[in-house]
């Protein structure tokens, strides 16, 4: 073998010297330098533990993750040392306005070598957590001595070492009570004469002793990871709601009324712009939505606005208004700081062109140019400034809730920003990013703190188009910080689904919407009145209030059938007073289509042979399946889908 000598040794003396022969030659051939000290090589900055692989974690940290206030936050890590020894270690969080640490453990898990803890986020606001992991050698001289007791073995120098430990435990507590309690325990365990073996034992395995030394001792070796993860908590309707989006130009949805739209420029025709936003509210909660958003020039005067918050209070909905970055040429900024604005080469604020549909269509109604502002100006400080006084203001007025059209144009410096800058003293407000934009783009909007954002929703139509998009939003990564609003009907997008498909396709991408993610909403100005869309719209509003599985977003699974036209998903139970849903729906709106759909009767906990119904929630109808694999037909002149209830 090239580059390995190999030594005959005979045994006793003359081997111990040879062995010595061969480490001294080692030693020397691997030139180590006799130093008296080396900062290079201190051993200060290394721990005894590695903790890694860190979930849920966005970016190394550098952003928080997103909950729903009362998730139960399940944080996971590798936890590794040499050798076989006995780790323990806990998840530290802390909750807003928390001044100290709380603790819960974690537990190994032998299948994924992965160790696990979760705390419940029960508040709204931003959270906290980091891991600390130790050698747990209280545990293992506990087993070695529940060993000993079950063989019979002499355990004297085990009950003294345990002795020993309870005794560093207690001066590591400032509880006068569990100082006592430990200390005496160290007395009974190291007592030979005054108590029995068996009384000395007992108390050495009591739970009760467990505890107060998981609680406090201090391992040498305890190592913390260097970081602290931040994990934000915002309101339900943050992660739940139906949203009614008003648009002043065409109102058939919200007015029920096909006729004329009028004249674009008079978005009250005839009425008052409080009485036409109060006719939107008043439709918008008989449909069922619970969140209504307005443009603030369709709810008129601050006074109007007033009378129109009062109303939407009695309804039980919400309020969401645009937050737009430009002025009109009489705003006072434009005077005051015009150097806050885009320039023209005439050295006057410039006006951009329309970016999207919404824009043209709001320049056109109003009649005026906008001037856009400039967010990367030398005055910038002061001009982020005013714009957080802007969202301030509405705030003060009981508006917790904004939607930003294409953010993805501005800094997203900016959006982190203004975003943490809001949150920090009004942890309840949200963003809504309407931004179809770059995919990278998006997301890193979600990550800067919007609360929830457009997606690709439009533009995913086939049946494998959405089970490969819907399936990556609602895993990890995405799902941990990005949270889809599915817009049916999207103003700002030519949908060829939409046009070509008619009444047909409206309502398959209605229940689409309403079903995959628990975010969705509608345009009031949707092109049909159908009474088949109204009636869909209520009994989808009604069946997602009354099923909580429609009210999460990462208990998504997709599921064969035998026709690529028809889509068949499951949204499962989270706990055991929920039930399982199963939904297909029909992708075509122009053919009918039949299929055997593949049910995950095991996940169901239904076995082979077992009968179980269906209960379809849009109809009523109820269907006796067997097995896996069941028949579904849909015409979408009918019905474009099925919600399943699943009866067993």
């Amino acid at each position: 073998m090239s580059g390995t000598a190999l030594y005959h040794i005979r045994p006793g003396v003359c081997q111990q010297r040879a062995v010595r022969r061969i480490i001294k030659i080692a030693m020397a051939e691997t030139n180590v330098p006799n130093r008296k000290s080396d900062r290079r090589a201190s051993t200060r900055r290394f721990e005894y533990l590695v903790i890694e692989g860190i979930t849920p974690e966005l970016d190394g940290g550098r952003y928080p993750v997103k909950r729903i206030v009362g998730d139960s936050v399940v944080v996971g890590a590798d936890i590794l040392t040499g050798g076989a020894e006995y780790l323990a270690a806990r998840v530290l969080y802390r909750g807003p306005e928390d001044d100290d640490w709380s603790a819960t453990p974690m537990q190994y898990e032998y299948d994924t070598d992965r160790w696990y803890g979760a705390f419940a986020a029960d508040r709204v606001g931003l959270w906290v957590f980091t891991i600390e992991a130790w050698t747990d050698r209280f545990s293992a001289w506990r087993a070695a001595l529940q060993a000993k007791v079950e063989a019979g073995e002499d355990a004297s120098r085990d009950l003294a070492d345990g002795a020993q430990m309870a005794r560093a435990a207690s001066r590591s507590t400032r509880s006068a009570a569990t100082r006592a309690s430990l200390v005496l325990t160290a007395k009974v365990l190291e007592d030979r004469r005054g108590a029995s073996v068996e009384t000395r034992i007992h108390r050495a395995l009591d739970e009760d002793f467990f505890s107060l030394m998981q609680d406090f001792r201090r391992p040498a070796d305890l190592t913390r990871l260097r970081r602290e993860i931040a994990v934000v908590a915002d309101r339900e309707r943050a992660g739940f709601a139906a949203w009614f989006i008003h648009s002043p130009d065409d109102r058939a949805l919200a007015s029920g009324d096909p006729g004329d739209p009028g004249d674009p420029g008079d978005p009250g025709r005839g009425e008052s712009t409080d009485d036409t936003a109060a006719t939107t509210l008043a439709r918008a909660a008989t449909l069922g939505f619970d969140t209504v958003s307005f443009h603030p020039d369709d709810v008129g005067s601050l006074a109007d606005f007033e009378r129109v918050a009062r109303k939407a209070r009695e309804l039980g909905l919400e309020i969401a208004l645009d937050y737009e970055l430009q002025c009109s040429p009489d705003h006072p900024w434009v005077s005051e700081h015009p150097d806050w604005f885009d320039i023209g080469i005439d050295g006057a604020p410039d006006t951009p062109a329309p970016s999207n549909a919404s824009d043209a269509r709001r320049k056109n109604a109003q009649g005026v140019d906008a001037y856009s502002l400039n967010l990367w100006c030398d005055d910038r400080d002061s001009l982020w400034n005013a714009c957080r006084e802007v969202l301030l203001s509405w705030i003060e007025r009981g508006v917790r809730a904004f939607a930003v059209d294409d953010p993805q144009e501005r800094p997203l410096a900016f959006w982190e920003w203004l975003i943490h800058e809001v949150q920090h003293d009004h942890p309840d407000v949200f963003f809504f990013a309407r931004a179809h934009g770059r995919p990278k783009h998006v997301m890193n909007l979600a990550k800067a703190g919007f609360t929830m954002s457009y997606t690709y929703f439009p533009w995913k139509t086939s049946a494998p188009e959405l089970r490969q998009y819907f399936t990556e939003l609602t895993r990890p990564p995405a799902a941990d910080y990005f949270r889809g609003n599915l817009i049916v009907n999207p103003s700002d997008i030519v949908n060829e689904y939409l046009n070509s498909g008619g009444v047909a396709a409206f309502r398959a991408r209605l229940l689409l919407a309403g079903t995959l993610l628990p975010l969705y909403g509608v345009r009031g100005d949707c092109e049909t009145t159908d009474e088949r869309v109204v009636t869909d719209i209520r009994r989808l509003n009604t069946i997602r209030r009354e099923q909580p599985a429609l009210q999460y977003f990462t208990n998504l699974t997709f599921h064969d059938t035998d026709n690529p036209a028809i889509l068949f998903y499951r949204k499962a139970r989270r706990d055991h007073g929920d039930r399982d849903l199963l939904i297909a729906l029909n992708t075509d709106p122009h053919h009918a289509h039949h299929t055997m759909v593949h049910v995950p009767i095991y996940e169901l906990g239904i076995s082979d042979e077992q009968p179980y119904v269906v209960h379809d929630l849009l109809t009523g109808a109820r269907y006796g399946w067997r097995g896996s694999r069941n028949y579904v037909r849909l015409d979408p002149a009918e019905q474009a889908g099925h919600i399943f209830l699943v009866e067993r």
